[in-house]
């Protein structure tokens, strides 16, 4: 008798990385149906916005990095502030309870999920909606994150009626708990059969200008009905042997990451070594120089233009690194405000295209307003510069309180490519810790040829614009080098910026991926593999 064949080595045929684990089954499904990374992307948010709602949702925004295989497009659907803006409304990012509304922000959430599919999607609308549809009717397991999000935030939660399934049997859930949210279903159901316009006009449309003008707001139906998502020109940055594509304005965190880039060259980061007491500090200072430029100089592009040749200048920036003091800490400027309601994800397939989709609600379940239709309200208009509001002044920076504005934000969908072909999609949550984040893991994973995992896994620090220098763990061995060269260095403490990235590698004539979703968040990555490679 013969010996049975040898199967067929199993082949990479794609990739994914989320922070939740419904959301990259739901990918991986897609994917297995025939879908591209484009349908893939935008049923892994969808599922995100009903496995997730601390971080995602129908009711907020966000920007979302394609690859159709031959052009790298943003797609920036961040939300708007309403036409009837008022500006003491924006004295404080703290609103009392019954004011809360005053920080919503006209979701772009559904429109950019739209633009997104209409850039590579090849199944039908419904079919990649639908999935997260069945999940909220049917019911979901809740995930650790969820979990403690519930419970930091179940005094306000438990305030909202809308947020009741949340709480089934009276108390906040644990993981692997199960939850159902029909609303959400019913309005996911809607979107399905009628298409995204039925959230931008009509009943559903109307319950969101009810609930957020119920709790203080100035949005009314003509400023959805005229919400549009916007495709830009990414930003490019020659990185060592790499093309480096980054979110442009409204995006300030892809403004910083490009900055750091150019002034702190491969060479110059190997030479540090990431992990050094000197690295750390050189990076915090330069990043705090990116940051104050970020913030005089970056707003919504139809506002206010900022000069990319002089922002991205790289022997500007190359003078300021080496100006940097070795022994000395600048003093921080103003404060900017950290969110946690934000969740980045990855779609790779098997004909090269890519999607990384960073989508926020604000802060933790945004405003804490909740629509019948079963999702939150964001309170991303918290992201404007109120600090010259507050003290009177009367010159108005580039990311002041405008109708119609976009707020400057940090999220930042980033490609890395090599020999014209994308090598590396990365995107992290954390508000102002996403571009600190990113730039570390490409750091690592770059300079330094680390692996994903590992690049992702290693301890992260951040200088919060506020002063001070916030640090993991892993890294208390150099605080006393940092404090020497005038770091305020904070106690050592768990942060959840959460980095989810996917690399490729082509070895011969077979694709290898390594898919990693960070462990901060309890993300989840899958491979696709299978026997045979489709045809192409």
């Amino acid at each position: 008798m013969e010996a049975p064949a040898e199967p067929a080595p199993l082949a990479d045929r794609g990739a994914l990385a989320a922070e939740s684990e419904a959301a990259a089954q739901a990918g991986l499904a897609i994917l297995e149906r025939g879908g591209s990374a484009v349908d893939a992307a935008v049923a892994m948010a969808f599922t995100s916005a009903v496995s997730q709602p601390t971080s995602c949702g129908l009711g907020g925004g966000g920007f979302a990095m394609v690859w159709d295989g031959t052009k790298a497009t943003l797609v920036d659907f961040r939300e708007t502030a309403p036409g009837g803006l008022r500006l003491r409304d924006h004295l404080s990012t703290s609103p009392s309870w019954d004011k809360r509304g005053v920080m919503v922000g006209v979701p772009g959430f559904v429109a950019g999920l739209a633009a997104v599919h209409a850039l590579g999607g090849v199944l039908p609308w419904s079919s990649v909606v639908d999935d997260a549809r069945d999940l909220a009717e049917r019911g979901f397991a809740v995930e650790p994150w969820l979990a403690t999000t519930v419970r930091w935030s179940e005094r306000d939660l438990k305030r909202v009626p809308e947020a009741a399934y949340l709480f089934e049997g009276g108390g906040a859930p644990h993981p692997g708990d199960t939850r159902k949210n029909p609303a959400l279903g019913r309005t996911l159901r809607a979107l399905a059969e009628q298409g995204p316009s039925a959230f931008y006009v009509g009943p559903i449309a109307d319950d969101a200008v009810r609930g957020a003008r119920a709790a203080g707001s100035t949005i009314v139906g003509v400023d959805l009905a005229r919400y549009v998502a916007i495709a830009r020109e990414p930003l490019r940055v020659r990185w060592g042997t790499c093309d480096i594509a980054v979110a442009p304005p409204p995006s300030g965190g892809g403004v910083v990451i490009a900055q750091e880039l150019l002034a702190f060259e491969p060479q110059d980061v190997a030479k540090l070594s990431p992990g050094s007491g000197l690295y750390t500090h050189l990076f915090a200072e330069g990043f705090r120089e990116a940051g104050a430029e970020r913030r005089a100089k970056v707003g919504d592009p139809a506002f206010t233009r900022a000069d990319m040749t002089e922002l991205l200048d790289p022997p500007r920036l190359r003078a300021i690194r080496r100006a940097l003091g070795s022994e000395t800490t600048r003093k921080p400027d103003r404060t900017l405000v950290e969110d946690g309601g934000t969740c980045n994800l990855v779609a790779w397939d098997d004909r090269g295209r890519v999607a990384v989709v960073t989508t926020s609600v604000g802060g933790m379940f945004g405003a804490k307003i909740a629509t019948r239709g079963g999702y939150f309200l964001n309170d991303s208009l918290t992201d404007f510069a109120h600090d010259a509001l507050a003290a009177k002044v009367a010159t108005k920076g580039p990311n002041f309180p405008r109708a119609g504005a976009r707020p400057v934000s940090s999220m930042a969908p980033t490609l890395v490519f090599e020999g014209g072909k994308p090598t590396l999609a990365i995107g992290a949550s954390g508000g102002g810790r996403i571009p600190s984040s990113i730039l570390q893991v490409l750091h690592r994973a770059l300079a330094q040829d680390a692996t994903l995992q590992s690049a992702i896994a290693a301890p992260r620090f951040h200088p919060p614009a506020a002063g001070g220098l916030s640090m993991e763990e892993g890294l208390a061995s150099i605080t006393s080098d940092l404090r020497a060269r005038g770091e305020a260095v904070e106690d050592p403490k768990p942060t959840f910026s959460a980095v989810s990235a996917v690399r490729h590698q082509r070895q011969g004539d077979r694709d290898t991926f390594e898919a990693v979703a960070d462990p901060r968040k309890h993300g989840s990555a899958k491979i696709w593999r299978a026997t045979a490679r489709a045809p192409r």
